[in-house]
Formats: structure tokens, C-alpha cells, sequence
């Protein structure tokens, strides 16, 4: 390499260099490549809003009437268990 004339030398230097920071680069801009894809909204609006509706079905209302009625329930009795003592 000491032989090699002045151009030769500085273009085995920059490649020597670009192969050295070529996995950190690589890294970063596939790190950032893949944060914008799998951000955008179109890919994964669809999976996100059926997984909410798997976890939060919609509400029956004749569930909710069922709830709201036992919670009158224990509301009641817990008010005559304060009256009784």
C-alpha cells in the first residue's frame, strides 16, 4: 500500500472507511426504512381496529341494562345494611 501512487492510496482509504461504517449506516437507515413503512396508517388501520373490537366488543344493551340493574341491586342493599346497624 506504501507503493501505490498518491490516488490509488486516498481511494483504498475512502473504501477502507466506507467498508468500515457500512454496518452502522446500514443500521441506521434500515432502522429509519422501517419505521416510516410500518407507520403508515394504511397498513395497519384495518388490523388495529379489529383487534379493538376483538378486545372491546360492542356493547349489548340488554347487557347493560342487566349490569345497571345489578348495580342498583348493591347500591340497595348496601344502603340498608347502613340502616340496619
Amino acid at each position: 500500500m506504501l507503493f501505490l501512487p498518491r490516488r490509488q492510496l486516498i481511494s483504498c482509504r475512502v473504501i477502507a472507511n466506507l467498508a468500515l461504517h457500512h454496518p452502522i449506516w446500514t443500521a441506521r437507515f434500515l432502522e429509519t426504512g422501517l419505521f416510516f413503512f410500518f407507520n403508515q396508517p394504511t397498513y395497519f388501520e384495518e388490523w388495529v381496529t379489529n383487534t379493538k373490537r376483538q378486545i372491546f366488543p360492542p356493547e349489548n344493551m340488554k347487557d347493560r341494562e342487566a349490569i345497571q340493574q345489578l348495580i342498583k341491586d348493591m347500591r340497595k342493599k348496601q344502603m340498608e345494611a347502613l340502616e340496619k346497624e
